[in-house]
């Protein structure tokens, strides 16, 4: 299960809030969360031309009108909610326009890409916002925000390493790709090649991880500041696989450097 959905049902028994009427709320919150989620996916796969089915988009809106639904009994027309539900919106459809962009024409520093990597998932703040709003917990939203942010930007790194093929066969270079290629590596004929030696000899897949590792240590001491135990322990098992992934590329790139340099047979 996605954190975004895992983390709003941590909080309401930090919160007192264990009553049926709670509950019936953390699955009307939880239900809205998905739908917007779904709704933004279903316009990327069609932005991103993974589908051709352009019914997908009125597909889509239908299920936005569905999350307004979901949290509607709850909020108000004059809550806080809305305009934070608006915001997370357009912050997530501005950064994947900006992602994309930088896909074909070039990152800038790592520092705006994890700006807008991290605004891609704006969406999915909306049920965790939600349950600290209704709880009187809202200061606690910051530092959970914080940490998923780091996360989100864990995740998509990761994801980003598995596609770059993907991406490539529809002229984009995403985010892995470009740091393990060099910013040379945009519009080049042999960007796969570039990706490939960038990784196992020129050793920028230790610049790629470490980069992911100190996105890790932010987690970790933003979920600490929260105080929520299972947040921690979330940090903890992404920490874990980054470790196995790190173990992974590392054996490969050993491989790779010690198979070139030995003896040929005679």
């Amino acid at each position: 299960m996605p954190y975004w959905l895992l983390i709003p049902q941590w909080l309401p028994a930090r919160s007192g809030m264990t009553t049926q009427a709670n509950r019936r709320f953390l699955l009307d919150v939880l239900t809205g969360q998905l739908c917007a989620f779904l709704a933004v996916k279903m316009h990327d796969d069609v932005f991103d031309r993974h589908t051709k089915d352009l019914a997908l988009i009125y597909a889509a809106d239908q299920l936005l009108l569905s999350a307004a639904a979901a949290f509607e009994p709850y909020f108000s027309s004059r809550s806080t909610f809305w305009s934070f539900m608006r915001h997370s919106l357009k912050k997530t459809f501005n950064a994947i326009s900006d992602v994309d962009h930088a896909q074909v024409h070039g990152y800038g520093s790592a520092r705006s890409a994890a700006r807008s990597t991290a605004g891609m998932y704006a969406v999915c703040n909306l049920a965790t916002y939600a349950v600290c709003l209704r709880a009187g917990r809202r200061r606690m939203y910051p530092r959970i925000q914080q940490c998923t942010d780091e996360i989100a930007c864990v995740g998509q790194y990761l994801d980003d390493l598995e596609d770059i093929k993907v991406d490539l066969r529809r002229g984009r270079l995403n985010y892995a790709g470009s740091v393990l290629g060099g910013k040379r590596a945009h519009g080049k004929s042999n960007v796969l090649r570039m990706v490939a030696r960038g990784a196992l000899v020129e050793g920028r897949s230790d610049t790629f991880l470490s980069m992911l590792h100190g996105h890790i240590v932010r987690a970790a001491r933003y979920a600490g500041l929260s105080g929520i135990p299972e947040l921690i322990d979330l940090v903890k098992t992404h920490s874990d696989l980054l470790d196995s992934i790190e173990y992974s590329l590392h054996s490969r790139r050993v491989k790779f450097v010690l198979g070139s340099i030995a003896p040929a047979r005679r």
